[in-house]
């Protein structure tokens, strides 16, 4: 569920002052990071079997994303490239102001569990934590990502502060994974790359999982197998997901195969 590099010298240790369900540890050593960010040590958080209320929201917010989002938009590293991805580009989701995007910032700034590795391991206070990866007030990104896609490429997320930001703020990354099951098999690992830019971890997207992250590491998913089957049961997804399906919806449930 976690793989890392003999030689690349990382450590992956409990986080004692973990006070959440589930538990929580501390991925630390050299990553790769963008020219004139390395000479420091990174680091990640592994937080297994749950977060609170607001992971149980991250649920509730990719499930209806996949319900009802009226726009999927394409995601390339590459410019010009196919599409690695898609995401939902609907207001309630992808605007720092929607219903969607502030519910979920909300309870993860009210969550007590979360104020103490974010302070010791980030340096970041809970409370003051925005949505606001890019200049233009981005809200959420609910991605899905098919094993026929373009695979993606190690690319780091925020590493500049933007424009008119407080001196000091950081930039974290925290995918959640709404999966009902996952095979490590099942490929679709969350990749760090280490100096050398190779991946020196590999982690799986398994159910209640959760990995905060320095946004300056350069990471990728990489994509699902054949077998992958996420989701127990079909869902009803609204007509614009034949945008990412690539081909018109069958009738009923879609059943999230190779998701």
């Amino acid at each position: 569920e976690v793989w890392l590099e003999p030689s690349a010298g990382l450590s992956l240790t409990p986080f004692g002052a973990w006070a959440g369900p589930g538990r929580a540890r501390v991925l630390s050593g050299a990553f790769k990071t963008s020219p004139g960010h390395g000479g420091e040590p990174r680091a990640a958080l592994v937080i297994d079997g749950g977060g609170g209320r607001w992971h149980d929201f991250s649920r509730r917010v990719h499930r209806e994303a996949l319900e009802s989002c009226d726009v999927w938009g394409r995601l390339s590293v590459t410019p010009g490239a196919p599409a690695n991805a898609y995401k939902c580009a609907s207001p309630s989701v992808s605007s720092a102001s929607g219903r969607l995007a502030v519910g979920l910032l909300n309870r993860f700034r009210r969550d007590p569990s979360l104020a103490s590795p974010l302070a010791n391991v980030f340096g970041v206070q809970v409370a003051g934590c925005t949505l606001a990866e890019g200049p233009n007030g981005n809200g959420l990104n609910v991605i899905v990502q098919n094993r026929t896609m373009r695979p993606d490429a190690f690319h780091p997320d925020l590493c500049e502060a933007p424009p008119g930001w407080a001196r000091g703020r950081r930039g974290p990354t925290l995918p959640t994974y709404p999966h009902d099951v996952w095979h490590p098999d099942w490929r679709g690992h969350l990749e760090l790359a280490g100096p050398s830019s190779r991946a020196v971890a590999r982690l799986a997207p398994l159910p209640n999982r959760s990995v905060l992250f320095d946004a300056c590491i350069w990471h990728r998913a990489t994509n699902p197998a054949a077998a992958a089957v996420p989701l127990l049961e079909g869902v009803a997804v609204a007509p614009p997901f034949a945008v990412p399906l690539g081909r018109m919806l069958p009738r009923g449930p879609l059943l999230l195969h190779q998701w």
